[in-house]
């Protein structure tokens, strides 16, 4: 089973936003992923969250506003592409 995060860091790095943990683990960067739109929906969020979940086959990071019925982006660590808009199965 892998470890969770202790801390998760976000940055605005040039109208883009990165995510980090910390300590950075041995592994370096985990994933890479441009996604439009992420940066303006986290400057209006009124409650922003951070969950993680351990699927089967990957790990996900959501990044959502609570104040908005859980809406927010899933970063997919292990396969970008099923990365996606939405709401957050948990509450």
């Amino acid at each position: 089973m892998r470890s969770v995060p202790g801390v998760i860091l976000a940055n605005a790095i040039r109208r883009r936003c990165c995510l980090h943990t910390h300590p950075m683990s041995w592994r370096g960067v985990v994933t890479k992923q441009e996604v439009r739109g992420l940066g303006a929906f986290i400057q209006k969020t009124n409650n922003l969250r951070l969950g993680w979940a351990e699927l089967p086959d990957c790990e996900v990071i959501y990044l959502y506003d609570k104040a908005d019925g859980n809406y927010g982006y899933a970063v997919n660590l292990q396969y970008p592409s099923c990365s996606e808009w939405g709401y957050a199965p948990f509450a």
